[in-house]
């Protein structure tokens, strides 16, 4: 009867889908400290935290040495914690899986990478060490 008065239904574009996607997967990855980075010195290759990421924590540092142009490491997201959580709101199949898991992991090693470089540049402290302080706290 008063059906005139229902706004009609907007489609939601492929941006925003996927943006809403996104935003769900990084929310629940970051739930209980899942977002904090974790040093692994056992952690050799890019290779190796590939083939033992069932194990491994999403965010890991790793790798850390000096060079003659200061402290280098590594960081690695694991692509197979990403691929599980994107799977709980969308199948292998659907058009946004491999966008959304693409976009999360690239989006998580830039800012991980980011804010790690800064912690280090601003405290002096080698990422073990950064990542101890963030699991004691």
């Amino acid at each position: 009867m008063f059906g005139w008065f229902k706004k009609p239904k907007r489609e939601r574009t492929d941006g925003e889908m996927e943006f809403i996607l996104k935003g769900l997967v990084v929310g629940v990855l970051s739930q209980n400290g899942g977002l904090e980075p974790h040093y692994r010195p056992d952690v050799t290759s890019e290779e190796d935290f590939e083939a033992r990421s069932a194990e491994l924590p999403l965010i890991v540092a790793w790798g850390e040495h000096d060079t003659p142009q200061g402290l280098a490491f590594s960081m690695s997201v694991n692509k197979h914690l990403v691929e599980t959580t994107v799977l709980g709101f969308v199948a292998r199949e659907d058009q946004w899986f491999l966008p959304a898991r693409a976009h999360v992991v690239d989006e998580l090693r830039t800012v991980t990478f980011a804010a790690m470089m800064k912690a280090v540049e601003s405290t002096g402290a080698p990422p073990s060490a950064i990542c101890q302080s963030l699991a004691s706290s």
